[in-house]
């Protein structure tokens, strides 16, 4: 159980890590692509990440984001050309490189980080070159929550699982643990030593309590070591 619940906390710390990666805080911005002029490479409705990079740092090749006046909104193309102080961009499905080229002060940032995996579901959200920020949002609370719940519901079934597992192949109580509880609760002492007389489920319920009670004790121990 106790390996489980570290695996459930490390999910939820990730999601919660990758959440905060994806904001200005570290220098990132999440984006979804509205037109399909970078197809195959980035769909319509692809989650991207644009990195708040140095101008200086892109080379040919680089995705990248800039505002384009004409357009009067963000625009994603790959550079195919480099001068001193400019870029060339282009379309990886367009013929022809764009109308302007990208200086430093209309570039915006680096693509780092393309889902195209979520395309089909975000590309509903696309309508006339424009996409729901709000959706975007709410995509984004649901695959945390999500993720939060699994963390959740796969610490509570391996729990009760490894209880379970104890139950039906037959296992003993530790004697030395026992006579520790007779101690404190020697109610729960002749419950563990009468256990297979209960029905399955008690039984189950029954060494979930006892797995608590231990794992407190020691903790309880490991707290008197240190001091």
């Amino acid at each position: 159980m106790r390996v489980w619940k570290r695996v459930s906390l490390f999910l939820s710390v990730l999601v919660v890590l990758a959440a905060l990666y994806m904001t200005p805080l570290f220098g990132n911005k999440p984006a979804v692509i509205v037109s399909g002029s970078m197809e195959p490479t980035i769909k319509t409705g692809a989650l991207i990440l644009i990195h708040f990079s140095d101008f200086e740092d892109c080379e040919v090749g680089d995705v990248i984001t800039y505002y384009h006046p004409g357009f009067d909104e963000l625009v994603t193309h790959r550079i195919v050309e480099k001068g001193e102080d400019y870029y060339w961009t282009k379309g990886d499905a367009n013929t022809a490189r764009d109308d302007v080229s990208v200086i430093k002060d209309n570039f915006y940032g680096k693509v780092t980080y393309v889902a195209n995996w979520l395309a089909p579901l975000l590309e509903n959200w696309v309508v006339d070159r424009q996409f729901d920020r709000t959706a975007l949002m709410s995509v984004l609370l649901v695959v945390g929550l999500g993720c939060g719940v699994d963390c959740i519901v796969i610490s509570l079934i391996s729990t009760y699982m490894y209880s379970f597992l104890f139950v039906v192949r037959g296992g003993k109580y530790s004697a030395e643990d026992l006579k520790k509880l007779s101690t404190i609760d020697s109610a729960m002492v002749d419950r563990c030593v009468a256990h297979k007389e209960l029905s399955i489920w008690k039984r189950v319920k029954l060494h979930l309590a006892y797995r608590v009670w231990k794992r407190t004790l020691l903790d309880l121990e490991d707290e008197l070591k240190k001091l």
